[in-house]
């Protein structure tokens, strides 16, 4: 058991339970949906080297709530990896992406997607992750075990897990 109020541990499983949820199930159960819901947000910064189409339309569809509006700022943060420049060039992959994250611009967000080229041997971290920043002050990183390897959406408004998984909410106090 974990005596630190401000971490939350989520352990998504391949059960009945984790299967055929609505977008607003999903985030119930992901721990998002208080954190997405009260003070507007202003950051949102998405960090996955694994991240590609499928996936990028379950985070775009969890991120489409009320509190993402023209004063929240998107960044999502993405390597080309070993094979990308063969399969899915770096221009190619970005763009891929951007389509995903339109539904998110309409809202008034500004959307910044940038895809680290494999190349350049700067420091990207292995880890995936979620920060939220809101107006009031609040900021929580969310690490997510597999990115979003582990979901799948299924039909327009249906999501499962897919595989076992774990996510690690911290809330920051103000800075």
């Amino acid at each position: 058991e974990l005596h630190d109020p401000g971490t939350t541990i989520i352990l998504p499983e391949v059960k009945k339970e984790w299967k055929n949820l609505s977008l607003h199930e999903l985030r119930q159960k992901l721990g998002l949906l208080p954190l997405l819901t009260g003070s507007p947000l202003i950051k949102v910064t998405y960090t996955d080297r694994y991240l590609y189409k499928n996936k990028a339309e379950i985070l775009s569809d969890l991120l489409q709530v009320p509190s993402v509006g023209s004063t929240t700022k998107v960044l999502i943060n993405v390597r080309e990896n070993n094979n990308d420049y063969r399969t899915c060039p770096t221009r190619q992959r970005k763009s891929d992406l951007a389509v995903h994250f339109q539904v998110l611009k309409s809202q008034g967000a500004g959307v910044n997607t940038k895809v680290q080229p494999r190349r350049r041997q700067v420091h990207f971290p292995h880890a995936r992750s979620l920060v939220l920043q809101k107006q009031d002050g609040q900021k929580y990183r969310l690490m997510f075990d597999q990115g979003l390897a582990f979901l799948e959406k299924i039909s327009k408004d249906n999501y499962s897990v897919t595989q076992d998984s774990y996510i690690v909410i911290t809330r920051f106090s103000d800075e």
